[in-house]
């Protein structure tokens, strides 16, 4: 078509008006392309497009966003499931400490930097104070790893697993004292119950070991406690979350160095633990390494320091109910009392806070028509704003 074609009636077929009555006024009309006179009686304004649906998810898995359409709860409910399996595959795999970080790093880290450089390419290089957080919080991690793998050996997984879950007080303190971000009251309520029923869980009643060994096996747990909290709270704190991958690479190469170098202290290194052995620690590496620390590295930024480090207190409890169903291990009453104490703390810290709309005073309640999508649909603004954001 070359121009405007003043030839097309702007009626529908069915309106046409009857022959010999006078032509209505005409409309331009190239395919939408050229405008309507300015004084036309039958100009009708153009209603706003809406967004439709389709352009809605092709927007939300655009580079740099999230493609995992999950609460930042449910995914780092996620991650704590696939960390608390880790204790079982080391188990199965039956090999010692600093073989299990030598061979688990060996696997992981090559995955991890194949998503690490699918995210260099999409975002370029991690910003230099995201990597200097990344190097510090690896050197935590693997302090962290040694030390509770060694102070489970020294005084069971009970008793290591409750003073390791110490991270539950020491990353919103220091949220407090750094970031000057304050512990919502749930968490504060919950503390004590959380740190109960992990008690109850773990079976600390019950110590293996002469008074010296469980003191230090005690202060190993506590120092992997520290270090845990630390770790949770930096990545929390200062990396984005569209750099996961990346985030858990750099980490993971710095904690495979460190932390196969402090185990050495106490345990040599084997280096022909057989294919069983290999097997258990490649599924340690792939479930418990990759995907356990990229769902904890994509939702701890999106949530408070409590609510973070509180979910991950889940890793004992399902490291428990795991050993029940794989290892044939029987939970005590004691223990069952402490899964359900865990699982309702978290759950009330979890809940986000609701925030309810005042009315107006002197304004007239808007009727909605029932069924139009356009006004029946949420408001944005009543969105619940993120913990950490806001």
């Amino acid at each position: 078509m070359k121009g405007c074609s003043t030839s097309v009636s702007p009626f529908p077929t069915s309106t046409r008006p009857k022959p010999g009555s006078p032509p209505p006024d005409r409309l331009p009309s190239c395919g939408g392309g050229c405008p309507a006179a300015p004084d036309s009686p039958t100009s009708i304004p153009t209603p706003p497009a809406r967004a439709s649906p389709c352009k809605s998810v092709l927007l939300a898995n655009r580079p740099g966003q999230p493609r995992l359409h999950l609460p930042p709860t449910v995914q780092l409910g996620l991650g704590a499931a696939a960390l608390g399996g880790s204790g079982i595959f080391i188990a199965l795999a039956s090999v010692s400490t600093a073989t299990t970080i030598l061979v688990r790093y060996l696997i992981a880290v090559p995955i991890l930097a194949v998503l690490a450089w699918r995210e260099y390419r999409k975002h370029g290089p991690l910003p230099r104070r995201v990597l200097a957080v990344q190097l510090v919080a690896g050197v935590l991690l693997g302090v962290d790893m040694a030390t509770w793998a060694q102070s489970v050996m020294l005084v069971g997984a009970g008793v290591s697993s409750v003073l390791v879950n110490i991270q539950v007080v020491v990353a919103p303190l220091l949220g407090l004292c750094i970031t000057g971000k304050r512990p919502s009251k749930a968490y504060v309520v919950a503390v004590p119950f959380l740190l109960s029923g992990v008690a109850l869980t773990s079976g600390i009643a019950q110590p293996t070991a002469d008074l010296d060994t469980i003191v230090y096996g005690s202060a190993l747990a506590l120092v992997a406690g520290i270090c845990y909290g630390a770790y949770v709270f930096a990545i929390g704190a200062w990396c984005p979350p569209n750099r996961a991958s990346s985030q858990v690479f750099c980490s993971s190469v710095v904690a495979w160095a460190t932390g196969t170098v402090l185990a050495l202290i106490w345990d040599p290194l084997d280096l022909s633990p057989g294919w069983a052995a290999i097997g258990w620690l490649a599924a340690l590496a792939i479930v418990g390494q990759v995907a356990g620390w990229i769902l904890v590295g994509v939702s701890l930024p999106r949530l408070t320091p409590g609510v973070g480090a509180s979910i991950l207190m889940l890793q004992p409890v399902l490291a428990v109910v795991l050993g029940v169903v794989v290892l044939g291990e029987r939970l005590s009453p004691t223990q069952v009392v402490g899964v359900v104490m865990v699982t309702l703390a978290i759950r009330v810290v979890a809940m986000p806070p609701r925030r309810v709309k005042r009315p107006v005073r002197g304004a007239d309640p808007e009727v909605i028509p029932h069924g139009d999508p356009a006004r029946s649909a949420p408001d944005p603004e009543d969105h619940i704003p993120d913990p950490v954001r806001s």
